[in-house]
C-alpha cells in the first residue's frame, strides 16, 4: 500500500525497484549496512518513488535476521513519513514569512527571556537603538536599553508582566548604545507556549 506496488510485483524482486536512483539505492545500503555491522540495528532516512512515480520522505530500519549472520538476510521496516516532512516544510515557510515581515515592521519588535536577555531584535530594534547582532550575540538585556531614571519603572513592570498582568502601553525613556536618550511607549506581554509561561 506504501509503495503502490502488488504483493506479486515485489516478491523476488530487488529492492532497487523502490529507491529514485541507483546512487541513492548504493547509499542506503552502503550506509544501513555499515550501522548495522557496528550496532546490530540500522536506521536512514532516505526518499522512495513509488510505482505510479510520487516521492515520500521514510525512515527505513534494518535488523539482520540472525546476528551472527549478516549475509543471511534482513528484516526491514518502511516508516512514510512525508507528512511530517511536509508539515515541517509549511512551518519553516510560515516562520520564514513571519520573520520577513517583522523585519519589516518600522517598529522595534524584540523578545527577552525571563531573566531579560534578548533573544530577538528585528532589523528595526537594531537600528533604532545604535546595535549590532554582534551586540545581540554577547548577550544584550532588556534594561541596558532603558535610560536610568526608567529603569526602576521598567522593572517594576517586568515583575507585573512576569506575573501574567496586562499592562498595555508604558512610557519610558530610552537609551541608544551612544548614550543619547528619547521617549518610547512599550507594549510587553508574557509569552505562553504549552499553556506555561515562558
Amino acid at each position: 500500500a506504501m509503495t503502490g506496488y502488488a504483493r506479486d510485483e515485489m516478491i523476488g524482486a530487488s529492492t532497487r525497484l523502490i529507491y529514485q536512483d541507483d546512487d541513492e539505492f548504493a547509499r542506503v545500503g552502503r550506509e544501513l549496512f555499515d550501522v548495522i555491522k557496528s550496532e546490530g540495528t540500522g536506521t536512514i532516512e532516505t526518499r522512495l518513488r513509488r510505482k505510479d512515480g510520487r516521492v515520500l520522505d521514510a525512515i527505513i530500519i534494518g535488523r539482520p535476521i540472525d546476528p551472527q549472520d549478516l549475509e543471511g538476510g534482513y528484516v526491514v521496516s518502511l516508516i512514510d513519513i512525508s507528512a511530517h516532512r511536509s508539515t515541517e516544510k509549511a512551518l519553516r515557510s510560515s516562520e520564514e514569512r513571519f520573520t520577513e515581515l517583522v523585519h519589516m515592521l518600522p517598529e522595534t519588535v524584540f523578545e527577552a527571556d525571563r531573566q531579560g536577555t534578548i533573544t530577538y531584535v528585528n532589523q528595526t530594534g537594531l537600528e533604532q537603538f545604535g546595535y549590532a547582532q554582534d551586540d545581540l550575540d554577547r548577550g544584550l538585556n532588556v534594561l541596558s536599553l532603558i535610560a536610568p531614571q526608567s529603569q526602576k519603572q521598567a522593572i517594576e513592570n517586568i515583575a507585573k508582566i512576569l506575573r501574567g498582568q496586562h499592562l498595555g502601553l508604558n512610557e519610558y525613556t530610552a537609551i541608544r548604545k551612544d548614550g543619547t536618550t528619547f521617549p518610547v511607549l512599550v507594549h510587553s506581554s508574557l509569552i505562553i507556549r504549552e499553556g506555561r509561561p515562558d
